[in-house]
């Protein structure tokens, strides 16, 4: 994907500063900064796009407010590419479920009347494999896939065709997962440990 111009963020600082390493122009805040409100007078009249804004990257943004979704709704709708860091709709933290960037990518889909952003850079997207494969030269045919989500990261082993597929319990996905999606006929992995430190011999 090659970008004539900028891109509007939403998420992190972390998406910012690797994007400008890569010499990739980050658009400024919509008028009214980080204010999470936004009327219809606004959306109209104050959040009209910048011009040069090509794409909207949007990620896991823990200051993810309703002015955010307006203003990314807008330059989408103007014609900027909708691009996800990943779809992961949340990670564990103490037991409970906390929202992820695909909670936030989501909600904008949703604004905008469709089912998915236009590129999803995260597992198990065809992106992520051609990076695995090509840019690191890894061999998934020898290689193992460890994660802690069957939709993702089990999905991106077997997809890959990687030599092995192993599920940590220490996540997202539960053993009932495992069975529901085997009596389902859906993705398993090769197997399943209690944490990532069982795989150390």
């Amino acid at each position: 994907l090659n970008l004539n111009g900028s891109v509007y963020v939403v998420g992190g600082d972390g998406i910012r500063d690797e994007l400008q390493q890569a010499g990739v122009e980050v658009a400024q805040e919509p008028p009214g900064g980080l204010e999470p409100a936004c009327t219809a007078e606004e959306f109209v009249n104050d959040l009209v796009p910048d011009s040069n804004i090509k794409a909207v990257i949007v990620g896991c943004d823990s200051s993810f407010t309703y002015r955010k979704i307006c203003y990314a709704s807008r330059c989408i709708q103007a014609g900027a590419v909708f691009i996800s860091t990943n779809l992961d709709a949340g990670d564990m933290h103490g037991g409970v479920l906390m929202p992820g960037a695909g909670a936030c990518v989501g909600a904008i889909c949703s604004a905008l009347g469709r089912d998915e952003p236009d590129v999803n850079c995260g597992k198990p997207s065809s992106i992520m494999l051609s990076v695995i494969r090509d840019s690191r030269g890894v061999d998934l045919s020898r290689a193992a896939v460890v994660g802690d989500r069957l939709d993702t990261d089990i999905m991106l082993g077997v997809t890959g065709d990687a030599a092995v597929t192993v599920l940590t319990l220490s996540g997202v996905a539960t053993v009932e997962d495992v069975a529901q999606a085997a009596a389902d006929g859906g993705v398993v992995p090769t197997t399943v440990v209690p944490r990532l430190s069982a795989l150390v011999f």
